[in-house]
């Protein structure tokens, strides 16, 4: 008898147990992949030369600025960007007869730095 009432204890007990470690385990897989890109990006085109890109934090990924360039001769449209970076600015510039008309940001979760 007393086995039976130690079963009828412990075979729920195991299974809330089992639960609570497959939720933790998924909970810091999702906060992992999260907090792996960049938070708090800014950018912005500055001048007719190029554009800027920063972030508040890392998070242990990367971040460049997109400067979307035309050729006022030709009217063609091409994109520079600037070097990866975790810190500070990333700066992109307009090569030659170019001049920029936009900007944007590319982040990535790996530290391409």
């Amino acid at each position: 008898m007393k086995s039976n009432r130690f079963r009828a204890a412990a075979v729920p007990a195991v299974g809330v147990l089992m639960m609570g470690l497959v939720s933790l385990g998924a909970t810091t897989t999702a906060s992992a992949s999260t907090l792996a890109h960049p938070t708090g990006c800014h950018y912005e085109t500055p001048g007719a030369w190029g554009a800027v890109a920063w972030c508040d934090n890392h998070n242990g990924g990367s971040y460049r600025v997109n400067a979307v360039c035309k050729d006022e001769e030709t009217g063609k449209t091409e994109w520079w960007y600037g070097p990866w970076r975790q810190n500070g600015w990333s700066i992109g510039y307009c090569q030659g007869s170019y001049r920029a008309i936009s900007s944007g940001i590319e982040t990535s979760s790996r530290n391409n730095t």
